[in-house]
């Protein structure tokens, strides 16, 4: 069962009103009989649920709107960030070595965790 992205953010969006509307009227009530601490305690709860549900909105549009993969842009299938990264990686030989060593080293890594020779845990081990 597929759940529809826009009715989660719709859903999301007037609990937050809700709740936001809520705390308005108590930052009013506080602010009319003068407590500084529940206006201070208020304004940070509303700051909270404005940043919250801008959040919400952005992975809502992110959801709707995913990124697509860098397409390659040269002939050794390296995109044009990883084509920098190449070009800047490498001294004291040509360019097309430069890309060329960079794709080799590419392809050598994307085949070394296919062949769980290789994990990318975030922890430098290897297996």
């Amino acid at each position: 069962m597929a759940v529809d992205v826009r009715e989660v953010q719709a859903r999301s969006a007037e609990a937050f009103q809700v709740a936001y509307t809520e705390e308005s009227a108590n930052y009013q009530r506080a602010a009319l009989v003068g407590d500084t601490e529940e206006c201070a305690r208020s304004a940070s709860a509303m700051a909270g649920l404005r940043a919250t549900c801008r959040e919400l909105d952005m992975m809502a549009q992110e959801a709707l709107n995913p990124q697509r993969p860098a397409l390659p842009v040269n002939r050794y299938g390296l995109t044009a960030a990883e084509t920098d990264v190449a070009l800047n990686s490498f001294s004291g030989v040509s360019d097309a070595e430069k890309l060329e060593s960079y794709a080799r080293n590419k392809s050598k890594y994307r085949g070394m965790l296919a062949r769980g020779e290789y994990s990318n845990n975030y922890q430098g081990s290897v297996k």
